[in-house]
C-alpha cells in the first residue's frame, strides 16, 4: 500500500433611485409655489449623500469579509488542515510524519497520508481519494520507524462527487476501507462558509455508514475573527457520535494564530474533550502551542509542538510531550 502511495504521489504532482414622488398639484385659487421654493419637496443632495455613504459602507463591508475569508484560508491551506484536502477541487496530496517524546522519554510515531486525484473527463466533478484510516489508533510498537507506521495503517479508497447547491458545498463518496476483512462505506460529507459582521462562520458535518461499524455523524461549527493585520482568532466546536460506540464524543478549541512572516507561524491552542456516557463528563484538557515554518518552496513543512494533556484514564495528572512533525503537501496550492 505505500508503495502504491508513493507511487500517486509522484503521479499526482504535475497535476497539480428612489424615484421622487410628483409634486402634489396645486389646490385651485390657490398660487403656485415657484420651483425650487417648495419646501416639502425632497432634499436631493442629502439624499445622494446618504445613498453615497451606504455604498461605501457596503464596499467597506465587502473588502473586510472578503479579507477575513482569504486571511482564514491562507491559515487552513499553510496548516494543511484535514479542512483543506476535503474542499480541495483539484488534485491535492499530503503526507504527515510525527515523531513524538513524551515525559517517560520514549518516542513514538504517527502519521498520515492524503491523495485526491482528478479523474479525467469529469469536468472537475468525481475525485479518486486514498485516505489513512485514523480513526483508529495505531499503537505503537518499540524500534518501528514512520514508515512501518504507515504500513500498518488501514486506507479508505473511494470516489467522491462535488456538487453546489446554494453556499453549500455538498460531496457524496462511496469507496471500501482497506484491511485484512474490506470493508464498504458510504459518505456524505457537506460545508458552508457565511460571514457575519466581522467574524467568519464555517458549518460543517459528515454523515457515514460502514458495512462492519454501522452508521456514524459528526457535525462542527467554527467562527474566525481577524484581529489587526497579523492575529486570527478561531473557535471551533465540534460532535462526534458512532453507531458503534453509543455515546457522543464533544470537543471545544479555541486557537490564536499569529503570522512571524510569510514562512512562519505561531498558534496558542487550548481544548477540552467530554463524552455524553450516559451523562456528560469531561475526560481530556489541553494546551499546546504550535510553531510551523516553511521550509522548502511552500511544499515542504516543519513544525514544533509542545503540549500538555490532562488525561481522565491517568487521573487529570500533567502528561506532557513534544512532537517534531515533518510535512510534504502536493497540489496547485502548493506550486
Amino acid at each position: 500500500m505505500m508503495a502504491l502511495a508513493v507511487t500517486l504521489i509522484m503521479f499526482s504532482a504535475p497535476l497539480f433611485a428612489e424615484t421622487p414622488q410628483a409634486a402634489s398639484e396645486p389646490i385651485e385659487g390657490e398660487a403656485a409655489a415657484p420651483i425650487g421654493d417648495d419646501a416639502s419637496a425632497p432634499d436631493v443632495s442629502k439624499s445622494d449623500d446618504a445613498k453615497t455613504l451606504l455604498e461605501k459602507t457596503e464596499v467597506a463591508h465587502r473588502v473586510m469579509s472578503s479579507s477575513l475569508e482569504k486571511m482564514a484560508r491562507n491559515i487552513d491551506s499553510f496548516f494543511a488542515e484535514d479542512k483543506s484536502f476535503d474542499e480541495a477541487t483539484s488534485t491535492y496530496a499530503r503526507l504527515r510524519i510525527d515523531t513524538s517524546l513524551d515525559k517517560d522519554y520514549q518516542l513514538g510515531f504517527d502519521g498520515d497520508l492524503k491523495i485526491k486525484i482528478d479523474l479525467p473527463r469529469t469536468e472537475r466533478q468525481l475525485k479518486l481519494l486514498i485516505e489513512s484510516d485514523t480513526k483508529e489508533g495505531i499503537p505503537d510498537r518499540p524500534g518501528e520507524s514512520p514508515a512501518n507506521v504507515l504500513e500498518r495503517q488501514d486506507y479508505l479508497l473511494s470516489i467522491e462527487s462535488v456538487n453546489k447547491a446554494d453556499d453549500w458545498d455538498i460531496r457524496p463518496a462511496a469507496g471500501i476501507r482497506l484491511r485484512w476483512s474490506p470493508d464498504l462505506f458510504l459518505r456524505l460529507r457537506t460545508s458552508r462558509y457565511r460571514n457575519l459582521n466581522g467574524w467568519l462562520e464555517r458549518t460543517s458535518g459528515s454523515l457515514f455508514w460502514f458495512t462492519n461499524d454501522g452508521f456514524g455523524a459528526n457535525t462542527a461549527l467554527e467562527y474566525d475573527r481577524r484581529i489587526g493585520e497579523s492575529w486570527l482568532f478561531r473557535s471551533a466546536s465540534s460532535l462526534r457520535w458512532e453507531e458503534n460506540d453509543q455515546f457522543l464524543t464533544a470537543e471545544q478549541r479555541v486557537s490564536l494564530y499569529q503570522q512571524l512572516d510569510l514562512r512562519r507561524y505561531l498558534v496558542y491552542q487550548l481544548g477540552v474533550v467530554a463524552t455524553q456516557d450516559p451523562r456528560w463528563a469531561v475526560t481530556q484538557y489541553s494546551a499546546a502551542v504550535h510553531y510551523r515554518k516553511d521550509v522548502y518552496k511552500n511544499w515542504l513543512f516543519i513544525e514544533w509542538i509542545p503540549q500538555i494533556n490532562f488525561i481522565e484514564e491517568k487521573d487529570f495528572d500533567p502528561e506532557p510531550s513534544i512532537t517534531l512533525r515533518l510535512e510534504g503537501v502536493f497540489g496547485r496550492e502548493y506550486l
